[in-house]
Formats: C-alpha cells, structure tokens, sequence
C-alpha cells in the first residue's frame, strides 16, 4: 500500500512535467532505479553521483562554511585532521589537526575521536568554527568542545569550550548543530555505561544545551547545567526542522533505532525503556525502527537544484551496521523525510532517495547541501566523500 507521504508528492510531482519540442513529456519520480546492476547506489531517474576524493582517513561530518567560498570542511575521526577541498579539489594542508590522541587505534577499537563540525551563527564576523571530539589521557577517554578561527584557511586560536565530558572508545559526543536561538545542542553518549542516561549529576546521555563562550543558558531546564534533555543511549546528530522541532535520530542496542523530537526537561528512557514504553515517566519517540539500520547524520535540504518536493525536506543517513558487507535491505542509505504535525505529535514518513547497491564495503555517515543544491556524504570505510547532483530528466 502506498504511504500517504508517496501519494502525496506522487500527486504534487504532477507538476513538475518537462518536455522539449515534440518530445513526449518526462515526469519527475520518486522511484529508485539502477541502470546497471554494478551502479554504486540508485537513485531515482534524473540523480547522477560522482566521488569528490577518497583516500581520507575514516571521514566523519562535513559542513561548507557559509561564506560563498566553495570550502568544504571534512573531519578524520582518528587523525584530527579537519581537511578543506574548495571547488572540489583538496587543500594541500589541512585547516587544524585537532589533539584526539588515539595512536595505533582503528574503528574496530571505537568509534570515538572527531566527530562533530559547526560554523558559528554569525561566521561573518567572528570566523569561528567548532568541533567536538574525544580524546584519551592516562587510560581515560573524556570528550571537550572545542574552537578555531578561520583565518586564510587555517584554524587559529584553538580554544577549548567544555572538556571533561565523561566518554568511551564509543558512545561518546557526536555533533554540534547551532538553533534558532543560537545556543549549541550536543548530543553525549552514555559513554557505555546505560546507567549514566538517568543521571542528572553527570553529562553522559543526554542532549546540552549551551551557550557560545560555554556558559550554561539561563533558561535551561536544569538549574546551573548543561543538560537540555536525558535517557539518551547514542545520538549522532539533531536537526530543528521548519516549524521549530528538534528531531534526533537514536541508535538503539541490536533493535529499537528511536526517532524523537526533543523538548526541554524530558527524559527519553534509557536503559529503562527503549521503543515505545508507554511509561508516563518517559516521552516514547513519534518513530521506531524495530529493525537496526543505525540512524547517524541528518540536514535540511536547503538548495534549490533538486526538484521542488525537496524543498526544506529532512534528508537523513541509516548508516547501517559496521563491517556488514555488501548492500542492506534496511539501511546504508539516504532518506527523505516527510513530517507531519508538530511536536510529540509529529508524525514522520520515509522515502528513500539514495541506496547502496553493490557495495562490498562501506557506510554512508554525515551529509551536506553544497552553495549549489548538490548533495554531498561521507562514507567512513572508503575515506571518501560522494556528490549527488540532479541533472534533469
């Protein structure tokens, strides 16, 4: 049965007819299709894909800086490195080496180091650009937030926002994403001890709220701290959607992956509840996976290449499971997310746009809309960065 999201825009897409001269005329779909059986990921009709660079070192998140100059920014999870390709093309030294200090450790070992990637709300003046990041010292993983200034192309003023941010080789800090009101939302791990999500005296599961400098908001939900909600396992990354939401995407155990919208003070359960509790102490998500497909980066599309029915649509990542080869019936794909509602009653519908098909190795991680309205992700096993464009029927 086709979803009330696919009937919808099946129904809008009517629109979008093109035809030249006596040419029968094409109409826009969102059906996937591979011309080939070999095709890397299938799309629908009128997408194409190119890899920008590979040979990079377990990329994380990506972001352009918002200043027009084509600069994209690109983490390395272990290395430090936050690298800098302008107009598609690699910089040959990178923007900052930030000290995640995990020599001779590899994914197979953990998940943490580089992660998160943000430009400050007002880069026009200020230059600032942030990243969040776990580091390890005498035996102990903590995770900080931390800042550059941009200047010709190299972090400068490296400045230390919150460190001391209890953490592990996995479940640790993921993203930084800046709200309407300025403030920072992080999302922390339970640093692989569950019972830390249900403690309000630690920061480890839980979404921060904070202010640029690292002062805790006035207005945040609990006196004289960071944390703007708890119960949370492992979130990689948050959007505010238009109508004002913030939405997380939650890895779950080995079933359960949480679709949530986050409010001030609300505690999301973990470990007591995972999935639909129906426990009036905790706030259920609006979607559950019960299937893993490993939830990780998400954004608004913003660009005006693709067909309108993208328009400030919800473009999110199932990254899928580590090391599984070949393609996934569930994840290693990008979707499109069609939102209904608002708040706990929001309601959200799901669209592939982007699957992995004959792929023996590799994740899909993070994604960006480029100046131009392409579509550029990182996939984290090939150390590569994909640029998906819309070239017409």
């Amino acid at each position: 049965m086709l979803s009330k999201f696919r009937l919808l825009h099946i129904i809008a897409l009517l629109s979008l007819i093109i035809s030249c001269n006596d040419e029968p005329a094409k109409i826009f779909s969102l059906d996937i299709v591979c011309a080939d059986e070999s095709d890397f990921m299938c799309m629908p009709e009128g997408f194409s894909i190119e890899k920008v660079i590979d040979n990079l070192a377990y990329p994380t998140s990506l972001a352009f800086a918002p200043d027009n100059s084509d600069r994209l920014f690109v983490n390395e999870l272990q290395t430090g490195e936050i690298k800098i390709l302008q107009n598609d093309q690699l910089l040959t030294e990178p923007f900052a080496i930030v000290p995640v200090r995990f020599p001779g450790t590899t994914v197979e070992q953990g998940e943490a180091g580089l992660i998160g990637l943000a430009f400050d709300p007002d880069y026009a003046t200020n230059k600032y650009v942030y990243v969040s990041y776990s580091t390890v010292a005498d035996d102990t993983v903590f995770s900080s937030i931390a800042r550059f200034t941009d200047i010709n192309n190299k972090g400068e003023d490296f400045t230390i926002i919150i460190d001391s941010i209890p953490s592990s080789p996995s479940h640790q800090i993921q993203s930084i994403v800046f709200g309407p009101d300025g403030k920072m939302y992080v999302p922390i791990g339970d640093a692989f001890l569950s019972g830390n999500a249900q403690n309000l005296n630690t920061l480890a599961g839980s979404i921060l709220r904070i202010n640029k400098d690292g002062s805790v908001p006035d207005d945040n939900p609990f006196s004289d701290s960071y944390i703007y909600a708890y119960g949370i396992r492992n979130t990689y990354d948050l959007a505010f959607l238009p109508n004002g939401d913030l939405v997380t995407a939650e890895n779950g155990s080995n079933i359960n992956d949480e679709f949530n919208v986050i409010e001030a003070g609300k505690n999301y359960g973990w470990p007591e509840a995972l999935g639909y509790s129906n426990n009036p102490l905790f706030t259920d998500p609006v979607f559950v996976w019960e299937e893993v497909v490993g939830p990780t980066g998400m954004c608004l599309y913003t660009g005006d290449q693709f067909p309108e029915v993208f328009n400030n649509q919800l473009l999110l990542v199932l990254y899928g499971k580590t090391f599984q080869p070949g393609s996934s019936i569930n994840a290693k794909r990008i979707q499109m997310v069609d939102i209904t509602g608002n708040g706990q009653n929001l309601t959200p519908s799901f669209m592939d746009i982007a699957v992995y098909n004959n792929v023996n190795i590799g994740n899909p991680v993070d994604l960006t809309v480029s100046p131009t309205g392409s579509l550029y992700f990182t996939d984290i096993f090939q150390g590569a960065v994909y640029k998906i464009s819309y070239t017409g029927l």
